[in-house]
């Protein structure tokens, strides 16, 4: 995927990728939604800003944006580095 490959070799058969990331994206999606929702439910709701980082945040983006359409849902330009360089940021500050 990050190598911008949208298929794989499965016994010498090409196999698509999308609909199979589209079907985990939703089942995933919802899992986070509902684990977002519950986690809400206990620190409050005072939020109006859902960032999305990591690997797999673009996979997410519509499942969020659904289950909180007042919300604004942003990712930076580079998800996948954003957990270790606010760890990183996070380290040299103290």
């Amino acid at each position: 995927m990050r190598a911008g490959k949208s298929s794989i070799l499965v016994l010498g058969q090409r196999v698509e990728l999308a609909p199979y990331l589209e079907q985990a994206s939703q089942t995933v999606g919802d899992v986070v939604t509902q684990a977002l929702l519950k986690s809400l439910r206990t620190e409050g709701s005072g939020f109006d800003l859902v960032v999305l980082v990591g690997g797999g945040a673009g996979f997410f983006r519509a499942a969020i944006q659904s289950a909180f359409p007042r919300l604004r849902v942003v990712s930076p330009k580079e998800p996948v580095y954003a957990n270790a360089r606010g760890f990183w940021l996070m380290g040299m500050s103290l």
